[in-house]
């Protein structure tokens, strides 16, 4: 009897190990197959592109003119550098957002007063922007449609950017795509009023921080951009 109960045991053992050979080998077989279809996809969108700006070159003689540290008269930088919150810049014109996270006055000094939820809209070299803020719950989110074959003004960054800042903006337009799904370059990044760090809005982005912002980007199909950002400072 106990000859014939070890066996009988055993063999249940063996056949539990066969069933998850089988379950293991399925798992196996089925990512062999999806990395497969995955790399044949890539082999039909052609070649990986990497894109980059350092042949970029200031031809600014005076970095007062500026548009990001200085004076530059066509630039509101100067304004906006006394806001300790974030925004977004159209790098062919230097058109600027304030995403209104915080109230500020035109001195630059905050108000905690609560103003509820703003709708806002602007239109930039028909770019257009749709926005909603809660300052006093420190959250925003607008739309951006930009126009079909918008591209990006290398001449206007050359000419008004000093080379500390024109290598910061190369930066933030760093990009790849595969040949036969081109993606342009996208003529704008976020920018940290008070540091002026700037972060790219290149289409491979989704979400990062700033200081103590959150910020979160979503693209689609129709040239439209969806920015969503938060103040979420430490507890």
């Amino acid at each position: 009897m106990d000859n014939y109960f070890d066996g009988n045991y055993y063999y249940k053992i063996r056949k539990k190990t066969f069933w998850q050979i089988v379950v293991w080998m399925t798992i196996i077989l089925f990512g062999i197959s999806l990395l497969s279809q995955i790399e044949s996809k890539g082999d039909n969108r052609g070649e990986h592109i990497e894109i980059d700006y350092q042949h970029l070159k200031s031809k600014l003689d005076n970095v007062d003119e500026c548009c990001l540290c200085g004076n530059n008269a066509r630039s509101l930088m100067g304004y906006y550098r006394k806001f300790n919150t974030i925004g977004v810049i159209s790098l062919n014109d230097w058109y600027i957002i304030d995403l209104r996270l915080k109230n500020y006055d035109s001195q630059g000094n905050e108000s905690k007063a609560d103003n509820g939820s703003s709708m806002w809209h602007m239109n930039d070299e028909n770019i257009s922007y749709d926005g909603t803020s809660t300052s006093s719950r420190g959250m925003a989110n607008v739309s951006i449609s930009l126009p079909e074959g918008y591209r990006l003004n290398e001449k206007f960054l050359e000419n008004n950017l000093c080379s500390n800042c024109l290598s910061k903006v190369a930066e933030t337009l760093e990009h790849s795509y595969f040949e036969n799904e081109k993606s342009e370059t996208i003529p704008l990044c976020v920018i940290d009023f008070e540091t002026l760090e700037l972060y790219s809005m290149q289409n491979h982005y989704r979400a990062y921080s700033v200081r103590d912002y959150w910020v979160e980007l979503n693209f689609n199909e129709k040239n439209e951009i969806n920015l969503s950002a938060y103040y979420l400072p430490e507890r």
